[in-house]
């Protein structure tokens, strides 16, 4: 991703990254998190191809059931606001990926990898208190 953003986007990268994160706004207010996460593997995946990296993205792939598991019990009970100026889950989702944009367009290479290390990180800090809420979901070994 450094190498990535500080050659930056070229016009179609940005358009078709501007493209799919509109089509996932319009998902935040339909509130459908299964169109909503397979459009975030949109992001994924075309952020992957930008870098050359399809071989990582077939890999990654291979785990995405357990990854979407977690991101769909991750949207669906965490995506409320907890007083008025907070944001949803999927609202933070939207965020993150405007500042990554806004950040690859402008060759910032150190905001856009943290804004990705946060963004994976997210999913892994919850996944203790999903497994608590969800043990049915998640298997018995430690």
């Amino acid at each position: 991703m450094r190498r990535f953003a500080k050659k930056g986007l070229t016009d179609k990268q940005f358009e078709q990254l501007e493209e799919v994160l509109n089509r996932q706004k319009l998902e935040i207010n339909k509130e459908n998190p299964l169109e909503f996460l397979v459009i975030e593997q949109q992001v994924h995946y075309l952020l992957s191809a930008f870098c050359g990296r399809e071989y990582a993205w077939e890999v990654f792939r291979t785990i995405d059931s357990d990854l979407l598991r977690l991101n769909y019990l991750q949207f669906t009970t965490f995506n409320y606001r907890i007083d008025m100026s907070s944001l949803t889950s999927w609202e933070h989702v939207q965020v993150e990926g405007r500042l990554l944009l806004d950040n690859l367009r402008r060759k910032d290479a150190e905001a856009a990898s943290l804004i990705c290390a946060n963004h994976f990180n997210t999913i892994l800090w919850n996944a203790g208190t999903l497994r608590d809420i969800y043990p049915q979901f998640f298997s018995g070994q430690a």
